[in-house]
């Protein structure tokens, strides 16, 4: 007969992982194109939306690649090889397609690729508009 002794460590274990929120599946689908599984990448360059926005962009940041494992080290592929006007051109856009996908996803608007884009160059405009202003001061 063996006798099992819960430890200290299995419990809290088995609270933290009743307790703390599950990571999405691995069969949950994109919430805006239902087609593929929702990842970073997906959401940020594979998703139909995502590339209409990417399709509107010119120059290096259209052809970027997208083959890196998350969003960091795609984030230091393209600081290598882009200018630092084009890298924040091309975080402003990924950011701006994350909100338009969380737009979306928790009050069901979606906006248009061209909306996205130009929302993104206008936060960017603006915001290096201030930097400079504040680099005068």
């Amino acid at each position: 007969m063996v006798i099992m002794m819960t430890t200290r460590l299995q419990i809290e274990q088995k609270f933290l992982l009743e307790n703390l929120p599950q990571p999405a599946l691995a069969y949950d689908k994109c919430e805006v194109c239902c087609q593929k599984t929702e990842s970073a990448g997906h959401l940020l360059w594979e998703c139909p939306l995502a590339r209409n926005v990417w399709a509107l962009c010119r120059g290096k940041i259209q052809k970027c690649s997208n083959d890196a494992q998350d969003f960091f080290a795609l984030f230091w592929m393209q600081a290598d090889r882009l200018t630092k006007m084009e890298l924040d051109r091309w975080a402003t856009i990924s950011w701006a397609i994350w909100n338009a996908r969380n737009k979306f996803y928790f009050e069901k608007i979606q906006q248009h690729p061209k909306a996205i884009m130009e929302g993104a160059i206008a936060y960017l405009d603006e915001y290096q508009k201030l930097a400079a202003a504040t680099r005068t001061l």
